[in-house]
């Protein structure tokens, strides 16, 4: 079979990292670990950060079957960084750390993170077996970043002992990271502002809402738009009561699930909840704008990377 466009894409980061000279690079992994064709490479380290229901279809239906998909990236010799998982999938990836001869290292284990929130965004002190950080604020919104966070800490730490990585490095690594559309507010010179975050899962779905109810206790109108290989249905249970109106739309591909079916679920979810269909994202989007100057957009990267892209030079990150 030919590859497919992730196994095509990931080669060609491998041939832009050796043209560029890249020393040191990190892969996340597409979908699972065992099979995905980050996969070839050999670490000097792994992290799960955590373990949730996703692409049940190819990784399983229970936490211990995806556990052991993700397990695949575990190799001998190498620190495997772990977040806090269920115990069923703890259990299988600590099994698999010790069949491989790989450290199972718990996040967690000898650490603590305590953590307060400022203008919407988390300043966390962070103590671990090897030092204590400080207060940091954190470069990514939402409290269900504070342990990834703690696991880029520690998994540094273990790198620490190969590479050189300082204290200051570390910290400033978790301070000063970006990333496009994980809960990602923009504005405009207008004074419109976007909340963008793919929350394409339940998980995601659920770490949305609570932080749109902790940061914004009057209700937002949400652009929502997501594939059909999704579980919609939780999805908008957990959102549609932080959405003041919910704007159904569809994503630029062919996976996309159609506004109006979206529409139709969640009517059925919430019947006397706001509802609209515009299928075109960038309408549906001045749609939402008419009603509150500050939108959220979510439920799929593929809608966010459409909306993101399309605000132009003058949208800043705020």
């Amino acid at each position: 079979a030919p590859p497919t466009f992730f196994e095509a894409t990931t080669a060609i980061a491998f041939e832009l990292f050796r043209r560029a000279g890249v020393q040191v690079a990190v892969l996340e992994v597409g979908l699972g670990g065992r099979l995905d064709s980050t996969n070839i490479v050999e670490p000097i380290a792994a992290a799960i950060a955590t373990i949730d229901f996703d692409h049940e279809q190819y990784l399983g239906h229970t936490l211990a079957a995806i556990a052991a998909e993700k397990a695949g990236v575990i190799r001998r010799d190498i620190p495997v960084v772990v977040g806090p998982v269920p115990e069923e999938a703890r259990e299988v990836l600590a099994s698999m750390c010790e069949l491989a001869g790989a450290q199972f290292v718990e996040a967690d284990a000898g650490a603590s993170v305590k953590s307060t929130t400022e203008d919407g965004r988390t300043i966390v002190h962070v103590t671990t077996p090897v030092r204590d950080y400080g207060s940091v604020t954190l470069g990514l919104r939402g409290d269900h970043q504070i342990p990834n966070a703690l696991v880029a800490v520690r998994l540094l730490e273990e790198i620490g002992r190969v590479l050189p990585v300082t204290a200051d490095a570390i910290i400033a690594g978790i301070r000063d990271v970006r990333w496009a559309g994980r809960l990602q507010l923009v504005g405009l010179p207008n004074g419109r502002r976007v909340l963008f975050d793919a929350a394409h899962n339940p998980a995601g779905a659920w770490a949305l809402a609570s932080y749109l109810k902790r940061e914004f206790p009057e209700p937002l109108p949400i652009v929502f738009g997501a594939m059909r290989d999704k579980d919609v249905a939780l999805m908008l249970k957990t959102l549609l009561p932080a959405a003041s109106t919910m704007v159904m739309t569809e994503a630029a591909t062919p996976r996309a699930h159609r506004a109006s079916d979206l529409a139709t679920i969640a009517r059925k979810l919430a019947p006397d909840a706001s509802i609209e269909v515009e299928p075109n994202p960038k309408r549906a989007l001045a749609s939402a704008w008419k009603k509150c100057p500050l939108v959220c957009v979510a439920g799929s990267i593929f809608l966010v990377g459409d909306l993101l892209g399309s605000l132009g030079p003058s949208a800043r990150d705020l």
